[in-house]
């Protein structure tokens, strides 16, 4: 590979991602030219883009795929040394590598002794004169064309030209030539160019424009990384994943180029670092480029920011209009400016950061002060309403404290009325670092102050910068002399504390409801009942919760208080939906959302979006609530609180696509969520539906890693019925996954122990128990463990007792306790396929393929078992046909129950073993050899097959069967084999989502 020029070596030499991220689109392209490359269709991929944008890493990561496929890959690049550059560079650079590795004397041989290629190296023969024309490059032309096609003859061969912007007009000719020359050979060229060096009168732009029109040559434009892409990168350079802050600083400073990001990641300080001199010369060597003129004018416009409208340009511009013009023309054609409309902007956010960390420090202020100055008598001189924010912005970069400090409140109550959270707060932080110089510039004192910025600190998604705020405030206020601004406090750190899981939530709602006693009729006072009513509602006191819930409708209809008429109906709507009156609940949902839409009440119909899904998702109801949440989603985007709010629809909405086999757009929504770093208690639920999706496609340890990493988010004590509950089947789920029903036992029967553990949340930990107790009745079985036997009997008593208790409500609870009496009968009666088969009829009526065709597998399995061999292959095919579209974990296990049963279904495959016998192997005290033998005598294996599977001979193979049935206890080697299938050891059993 040529190497880069030394300013790119020196700004990524240093620090780079070990994670190759966002190109997957990209590498496809090319791996896909390859591949027809190799079956003789030669062709081009041409590859566009910016400085530091990746080109170089794309090419890198096909080259490092292709020569793992035992391609020859040659690289070479054109040099900078003017507009022509120097001849043939790119070629002779990838001739040298060649020569490298054949020697002289090989590619002379493959060349046919052509002189002419020692034009381009002298090392091959002929010292001719090196910048060929005339009659001599013909020659020249077909000796090179008769190498690559000689060397294609031996391997497939990758031929890579970078920095092609930089290729004189030798080397483009030479490319054509040998694009169009080429027939049949298996060569692939791939060349590579910036973008942003291409002038309006650049060389390479008629070639650009022609190479499209040639047959087989393709065209990436590479864009910047995703938001998401930079994450992963960040998280490759880090060893962890970032926050959601650095994220947003990366996205700013380095508006994903992935060079930058590697460079700003790098200093100690890591996105909050100064630019580093090497990084600063790059991104000024387009400026430094320009006349004297349009350097200035780069300059000052850097002062107003990554984009300054042109009217605000020149009411600050000292020359005349003309000489504005031809610079902003000089600076737009070669790519230092984008231009739309009046509009200009810096082609990249750190050439503006760099230009303006060049002004000297009186330069600095004065320009900023100018452009102050210029929008207060001229707010219009920006077009799209922004002015007060900028007036605010230059003040601050001006050092005009008393300026800043009014102007920054200005700015902060028009960027909360217009959803701005995260700037609103970052106004008023700045209001509260200037405070002490100039207290009396604002008529509100420092406990408002805090007040405010905890309310933007929590709207934009930072409940733990909210919670500080609030205490703040509290410390600064006298609650004996002021007891409605503590009100207001307390719920804030309240509302904050519960976003973070935090238990002190309650104390802070508790104080509320005591100091609010003074003003019983306010406003305040009915959203403090209507916080308590949730709160309530949450650990499970439904009567204590709707007695605050009643208490806020009434209050606030009589005070026409409409936010707190909607909050208090949603609760009591929840509380319906908990007791099984769910026409009820849907019909308080619908009265407190058209509440809310009359007033714009952005919270309040959120909530209700929350709740109201919540509960469709309850009964079944999938594709209404796709509908409410997508519609919650859009509204929340459009009300700023896409981060809070919104990202908890985001799991409402996975929550709904998840059961009905819709699993690559959950995945989609739940990455997109997660991506936006919500508040902790949102974080949960997101992370444990996403390890749900993990566990269904049999990736039982990734669900495993990322449900450990994310326990910090949630207090143990935590007394939300939900909370525990979900943990619960989120542990549960993974523990039968990992074949260890035992564990399960253990984290169900607590649960259900607790009394508000009743109806949807105990339906699902019912049926997991149960899952669990026939497992391990199969296993205790299989091993002679008869505490585990009488445990699982035991324990299946129990809970058929508990489910005796337990309500249903609505057609889920009826799927689900229909659910939990076939795994009872399977660990009872095995060979009931009946039973399995209603639950498959109930799971196809709500439209639930995963759960069905996991009934059907069950119904299969009874089945077969009981001598039903035609049955149970029209129920596997089905149930094949169900899970193979959802790439579950529970296709590998169908496909293992027909090879069991010697059945024939279409599509079928062997399964792979895993590697989950360290328990059994410990149990047996079978050694690691035996299990493999245990694994190919469960497959039917002779003595002499083992043994040559395990290169071993066959008496020593015997040696190891007879080990193998002494210390399981059997007889022979059927007896063994059964054994290693009735515990399923070398398949990963299935989990029913429930």
């Amino acid at each position: 590979m040529s190497e880069p020029d030394g300013m790119l070596a020196a700004v990524a030499g240093r620090m780079s991602s070990p994670v190759f991220v966002g190109r997957d689109e990209e590498l496809h392209t090319l791996t896909a030219a390859f591949r027809a490359a190799v079956s003789g269709q030669p062709g081009m991929v041409v590859i566009g883009g910016e400085a530091g944008v990746g080109k170089s890493r794309l090419v890198e990561e096909f080259a490092d795929t292709v020569s793992a496929e035992g391609a020859r890959v040659l690289i070479g690049g054109a040099l900078e040394l003017g507009s022509e550059g120097l001849p043939f560079a790119p070629f002779t650079a990838a001739l040298r590598t060649l020569v490298r590795e054949l020697g002289a004397d090989e590619v002379r041989a493959l060349s046919q002794g052509a002189a002419e290629l020692g034009r381009l190296l002298p090392e091959l023969g002929a010292t001719g004169t090196h910048g060929a024309d005339g009659s001599a490059r013909g020659p020249l032309f077909e000796a090179f064309l008769l190498l690559l096609e000689r060397l294609a003859e031996q391997q497939a061969l990758v031929l890579v030209l970078e920095d092609l912007h930089w290729a004189d007009r030798s080397t483009r000719e030479l490319l054509v030539f040998v694009l169009r020359s080429l027939r049949t050979a298996r060569v692939l060229l791939v060349a590579t160019y910036r973008s942003d060096d291409l002038h309006r009168r650049h060389p390479l732009r008629p070639l650009l424009a022609e190479l499209p029109r040639m047959q087989h040559v393709e065209r990436i434009d590479l864009q910047r990384l995703t938001r998401r892409a930079v994450a992963g990168q960040a998280a490759g350079i880090l060893g962890h994943n970032p926050d959601n802050e650095l994220i947003n600083t990366l996205m700013e400073r380095a508006e994903g180029i992935p060079l930058f990001v590697e460079a700003l990641l790098e200093c100690s300080d890591q996105a909050q670092c100064d630019i580093t001199d090497t990084l600063r010369d790059l991104l000024l060597r387009s400026v430094e480029q320009l006349p004297d003129p349009a350097q200035q004018m780069l300059r000052i416009a850097s002062a107003g920011g990554i984009r300054v409208d042109y009217p605000l340009l020149c009411a600050i511009w000292d020359g005349t209009e003309s000489e504005l013009g031809e610079s902003l023309r000089t600076a737009v054609e070669n790519n230092v400016l984008l231009a739309d409309g009046d509009l200009l902007r810096f082609r990249h956010a750190l050439i503006q950061e760099a230009l303006h960390d060049e002004l000297l420090p009186g330069e600095r202020t004065g320009l900023h002060r100018r452009y102050a100055e210029a929008l207060e008598r001229d707010p219009s001189l920006i077009s799209d309403g922004r002015a007060t924010m900028e007036i605010a912005h230059h003040w601050y970069a001006a050092h005009a404290a008393d300026r800043a400090l009014p102007a920054a409140w200005t700015a902060a109550r028009e960027a909360g009325d217009s959803y701005a959270y995260a700037e609103q707060l970052s106004l008023l932080e700045r209001v509260l670092s200037l405070w002490e110089q100039f207290p009396d510039s604002i008529e509100v004192d420092h406990a408002a102050l805090l007040q405010a910025a905890g309310v933007a600190a929590y709207n934009s998604g930072n409940p733990a910068r909210a919670a500080a705020y609030a205490s703040s405030g509290l410390a600064e206020l006298d609650e004996e002399t002021e007891p409605m601004r503590a009100v207001r406090l307390y719920l804030l750190r309240g509302r904050s504390r519960q976003q973070m899981s935090r238990l002190e939530r309650s104390e802070d709602f508790q104080r509320a409801a005591e100091l609010v006693k003074v003003e019983p009729e306010s406003a305040l006072a009915a959203q403090v009942y209507t916080r308590m009513a949730n709160l309530q509602f949450l650990v499970g006191a439904n009567d204590e919760a709707r007695c605050y819930a009643e208490r806020a409708l009434e209050l606030s209809r009589r005070i026409g208080e409409t936010a707190s008429t909607a909050d208090a109906l949603i609760t009591l709507a929840s509380s319906d939906a908990y007791a099984g009156d769910y026409d009820r609940s849907l019909e308080r949902f619908a009265e407190a959302e058209a509440i809310g839409a009359a007033v714009g009440a952005s919270e309040q119909l959120l909530r209700a979006a929350i709740n109201h899904t919540d509960v469709l998702n309850a009964i079944g109801r999938y594709e209404k609530a796709i509908e409410v949440a997508q519609a919650g989603m859009a509204r929340a985007r459009a009300a700023g609180l896409h981060r809070t709010l919104g990202a908890f629809v985001g799991h409402n909405l996975a929550e709904a696509l998840t059961p009905l086999g819709r699993w690559d757009e959950a995945e989609e929504v739940l990455a997109e969520a997660l991506e936006l770093s919500p508040p902790p208690n949102t974080e949960w639920f997101l992370v444990g539906q996403r390890a749900a999706l993990l566990l269904g496609r049999g990736r039982v340890e990734e669900a495993a890693t990322i449900v450990e990493r994310s326990r910090h988010l949630r207090d143990p004590k935590d007394p939300i019925t939900q909370n525990r509950a979900s943990l619960a089947q989120l542990d549960s789920r993974i523990a039968l996954a990992q074949g260890n029903p035992s564990a399960v036992l253990d984290t169900v029967g607590p649960t259900l122990a607790d009394e508000a553990v009743r109806g949807r949340h105990a339906w699902p930990l019912l049926v997991l128990a149960a899952q669990a107790c026939a497992d391990l009745r199969l296993q205790a079985a299989a091993l002679h463990r008869n505490d585990d036997l009488a445990r699982a009997e035991d324990v299946l008593a129990d809970l058929r007792a508990k489910a005796a208790t337990v309500d249903v409500a609505g057609p889920i609870q009826s799927a689900q306790r229909a659910t939990f009496i076939a795994e009872c009968r399977r660990a009872t009666t095995p060979a009931d396929s009946a039973v399995w088969d209603e639950v498959a009829a109930i799971r196809a009526e709500l439209k639930e393929p995963y759960a069905q065709a996991y009934a059907l597998f069950r119904a299969a399995e009874a089945a077969l078992a009981g001598g039903e061999r035609d049955a149970a292959v029209g129920r596997l095919v089905q149930a094949r046909s169900l899970s193979v579209p959802l790439r579950s974990d529970l296709t590998a296990e169908i496909e293992s129950l027909a090879q069991r049963g010697r059945l024939t279904i279409s599509g079928s495959a062997p399964v792979a073993p895993v590697d989950q016998l360290t328990a059994y192997r410990s149990a047996t005290g079978l050694t690691e050899r035996e299990m493999e033998v245990l694994s190919l005598l469960a497959d039917g294996r002779t003595n002499r097959q083992i043994g040559e599977t395990l290169f071993i001979s066959p008496k020593t193979a015997s040696v190891h069967v007879s080990n193998i049935l002494a210390k399981l206890g059997v007889q022979s080697r059927t007896a063994a084999a059964a054994r290693a299938h009735q515990l399923r050891l070398f398949e990963r059993p299935p989990v029913l989502q429930v």
